[in-house]
């Protein structure tokens, strides 16, 4: 029954955001500047809501760059609008929502989703979450919580939600995501506080940091979060970490099935989502989140840049994907490989595509579900449009890519 009305939900949801987008009018907009790493000079192309658009060009230029107003556009007329100006430019990004980025954009555009959402599914031992090797950093942090004091109380008084509105959430919410930050009004999260409640994190009865959440008998949803002041810094009392931990153990005990802790950009160096990670949480896309649409005409400096500093969570098929570029002169060694799939990989992604302009040595073998994309055996080659295709065999010359000049022809 509640995955029915899931479903019926999120249907209502896109069909909702796809009528307001049939009476919208999108800007449409070209940024030019020195990117980041070479400082090669780029440009692109951004469509859609401002600043929420703009946001990957932070993870591509090194300074703010000199913006362009082309217009304003209605949805039908954006695809041949954004054709037309791929050939002039590096990049061109669209910001649309879900139904659009499905009906008006092909597979040459790479479709990625502009947040995921981080769920764990509650164990029934509470303790397998904190054991083995790759939980050793939960445990880690677990120690610092009691070493530090850190202890929590629950609250469902209007009087404690309003100070932790103005005083712990909007504060931490403007600080953390600046202009990106979109705030849930405080007369919905009073509306939802009979639903659920606030949890304080505390030390030496001193309140550090504050989250609220709702639940339901299958779902425990983490809501919003907040410091003192915004005070990030409490991060490292282990503020926030004792404020999941106690939602994960309040879960357990009220009988959920699953912790829906909120969710983050889809990159997978967000900080929010290499944060929460460390929980054992997996990457979920219910089809809520707006939808990044890219499309370049080929790999050129522009491009790589954003894949070294963005690791972009795409969709491939009906699945969940990574796309990375390694940040390297030489051709990639095992070690190397073995990294950046250690780093990358994550429960709820189907597959990993790791690039390398200098190729790989001819000992690397692919990690489980990766593929090893070679940037000269790919050369020019619509990158956006295989990966559509969902083909996970690696993509490598018959040769030693050792043996080949890094980058050679690669933007040729």
């Amino acid at each position: 029954m509640y995955a029915l009305l899931e479903r019926t939900y999120a249907v209502r949801y896109r069909l909702r955001t796809f009528a307001r987008a049939l009476r919208s009018r999108f800007p449409v907009v070209r940024l030019s500047g020195r990117t980041q790493r070479d400082g090669h000079h780029g440009s692109i192309i951004v469509a859609g809501r401002q600043p929420a658009a703009t946001y990957l060009a932070e993870f591509i230029f090194a300074s703010p760059p000199e913006c362009t107003v082309l217009g304003n556009v209605p949805l039908w007329a954006l695809p041949r609008m954004l054709a037309s100006l791929t050939p002039s430019v590096d990049l061109v990004i669209g910001r649309v929502d879900t139904l659009s980025a499905r009906l008006f954009f092909d597979s040459n555009y790479l479709h990625a989703p502009e947040w995921v959402e981080l769920w764990l599914t509650v164990p029934a031992d509470l303790s397998s979450l904190t054991t083995g090797y790759h939980n050793k950093g939960l445990k880690k942090d677990l120690r610092r919580v009691t070493r530090n004091g850190i202890t929590c109380e629950l609250s469902q008084s209007q009087a404690d939600l309003e100070v932790y509105y103005h005083d712990f959430y909007v504060p931490y919410a403007r600080l953390r995501f600046g202009a990106y930050s979109q705030l849930t009004s405080l007369a919905v999260l009073r509306r939802r506080l009979k639903y659920g409640g606030l949890r304080w994190a505390l030390r030496d009865g001193q309140r550090l940091a504050g989250s609220t959440f709702v639940h339901g008998d299958i779902v425990y949803r983490s809501q919003t979060l907040g410091a003192a002041e915004g005070d990030a810094s409490v991060l490292q009392s282990g503020a926030f970490v004792a404020l999941y931990w106690a939602a994960i153990e309040h879960a357990h005990a009220l009988g959920c099935k699953e912790v829906d802790f909120g969710g983050s950009q889809a990159i997978l160096t967000d900080g929010t989502l290499r944060f929460k990670r460390k929980f054992g949480v997996r990457l979920v896309d219910r089809g809520y989140s707006a939808r990044r649409v890219l499309r370049w005409s080929k790999l050129n400096p522009t491009v790589l840049t954003l894949l070294r500093t963005a690791p972009l969570i795409f969709q491939e098929g009906r699945h969940l994907s990574a796309l990375s570029m390694l940040d390297l002169d030489q051709p990639a060694e095992p070690d190397e490989v073995r990294q950046a799939y250690r780093f990358l990989r994550m429960p709820g992604l189907y597959g990993i595509h790791l690039l390398s302009a200098a190729g790989f040595t001819r000992d690397v073998t692919a990690p489980p579900r990766t593929c090893l994309v070679d940037l000269y055996a790919l050369r020019n080659g619509d990158l956006s449009e295989l990966l559509s295709a969902g083909m996970l065999e690696s993509r490598r010359p018959e040769s030693s890519a050792a043996s080949v000049e890094p980058g050679a022809g690669l933007f040729s």
